[in-house]
């Protein structure tokens, strides 16, 4: 049975950019969960979650051209503790950057039907990461 937006949790998942990794470490253990946003439709196709202090470099769109001026590395930033959906309505994210220097611990759900059956965390270095349609992310800032 799949579950409205309303009524099942969100798992606070994320992307490290360098500039907000310092001093934003968090425990891999637990991933904290946090009523769905208005701004989104019933069935995103997919949700990237900050579970970190600081924010996190995200592409709406998998397209090439991000930023306000299309040159940047990502097209917004997401603040610590919140989500894709809540954070900017957006029903589909595909990609996160990580920043020179920063590290993050990564894990995926392959759908988004909820209770999410997550994989278990790899450590991913600086670059650029497109996500999958379907896919809920959950990245966690952690020393390199």
């Amino acid at each position: 049975m799949h579950l409205t937006r309303r009524t099942r949790a969100i798992l606070a998942t994320a992307v490290i950019a360098a500039a907000t990794l310092a001093g934003a470490g968090s425990s891999a253990t637990a991933a904290p969960t946090a009523p769905a946003a208005a701004g989104c439709s019933d069935h995103p196709t997919n949700i990237l979650f900050n579970s970190g202090a600081g924010g996190i470099g995200v592409m709406h769109l998998w397209d090439g051209v991000y930023g306000k001026d299309g040159k940047q590395k990502y097209d917004a930033v997401v603040n610590g503790n919140s989500n894709t959906c809540d954070q900017f309505s957006w029903d589909e994210v595909r990609g996160f950057y990580i920043g020179p220097g920063a590290c993050a611990l990564v894990r995926f759900a392959a759908n988004n039907i909820y209770p999410y059956q997550w994989s278990t965390y790899r450590k991913l270095t600086a670059g650029s990461r497109q996500i999958s349609p379907n896919n809920m992310v959950h990245i966690q800032a952690t020393p390199c």
